[in-house]
């Protein structure tokens, strides 16, 4: 009724179906088959002392012997305290050093009304020379 052609294409395709379909039982046969040779898949499965390894096995868990050290650490912090102490008492002298060296400017200066005089009698005396300076050139 199709031709020829068309029976041919129908074989071909129920071949290949056939080979896929049978490719796909024998990949569950054999994913089923290694399920069930499997010792274990999680470490539930295994004993209190075993583990589930990546053979699928259970195996005993090496016990390692170990020995528990404590130790006491001491915070010795005289050192650390004792350069903070001294840093803090030298920068306390440098401080008032400074303070003592200012003061020491400030009573160095002349008093204000003091100064006032003295510039008063140098400005005055510069201009009675320049007057006498000026009335010789005329």
């Amino acid at each position: 009724m199709f031709g020829k052609k068309a029976e041919a294409i129908m074989i071909v395709l129920l071949i290949i179906g056939g080979i896929i379909g049978l490719l796909f039982l024998i990949n569950h046969i054999v994913f089923f088959a290694n399920n069930f040779v499997r010792d274990c898949s999680e470490n539930l499965e295994c004993t209190e002392n075993q583990y589930c390894g990546s053979d699928f096995k259970c195996h005993e868990i090496p016990i390692r012997q170990q020995t528990i050290v404590e130790q006491y650490y001491s915070y010795n912090l005289i050192g650390p305290a004792l350069i903070l102490g001294i840093a803090l008492v030298g920068s306390a002298f440098i401080l008032k050093k400074r303070k003592n060296r200012k003061e020491e400017k400030v009573q160095a200066l002349p008093n204000h009304e003091q100064m006032q005089k003295d510039w008063q009698r140098y400005y005055t005396s510069q201009g009675k020379q320049e007057d006498h300076l000026s009335e010789r050139h005329h």
